[in-house]
């Protein structure tokens, strides 16, 4: 798997280290994401992965959100898959196509949701998980929700040494 990072923002993921991960690039130059996607799309890599984090940012990169739209509509075999974290109170507000087109999949990983936050992708929450467990959120997929619980290297170090 190669992963092209797009981080509009600061942000965690913009210091990973290429080197260490298969990463293929960190852009975080508004001006280069359309051209880095176009790359990524040219690759027919059915394993590659677009990580886009604080995807609400690029709402005003409209070169950017036509790839986006090309690429997710497209779906099929070699395209690659696309991952985008976006805070979920701005997700309404934002009209661009592709960002419409992933809340119709109705399909998302909510980390510290609200009733209103599952609502948008069609779900309603039976529970709210405990606020600040870290790796804990709710998955929605079609309207079914179910709690989960992501591992992390710190979770199984603390694990371990109970």
């Amino acid at each position: 798997m190669r992963c092209t990072v797009i981080a509009p923002r600061p942000s965690p993921v913009r210091d990973l280290d290429p080197s260490h991960l298969n990463i293929r690039a960190i852009v975080t130059d508004p001006a280069s994401f359309a051209r880095e996607l176009d790359e990524v799309g040219e690759t027919a890599d059915p394993h590659a992965v677009v990580l886009i984090d604080d995807a609400e940012a690029l709402s005003n990169v409209p070169a950017a959100g036509d790839r986006l739209d090309q690429m997710l509509r497209s779906g099929g075999t070699g395209c690659p898959r696309v991952i985008a974290a976006a805070r979920v109170n701005d997700l309404p507000t934002i009209y661009d196509p592709w960002i419409r087109y992933l809340i119709s999949l109705r399909r998302a990983l909510l980390l510290q949701p609200t009733v209103d936050d599952a609502f948008l992708f069609g779900a309603k929450l039976p529970v709210i998980p405990a606020a600040r467990t870290a790796g804990r959120g709710v998955l929605v997929d079609q309207g079914q929700v179910t709690v989960v619980q992501v591992a992390t290297p710190t979770s199984f170090k603390s694990g371990a040494e109970q």
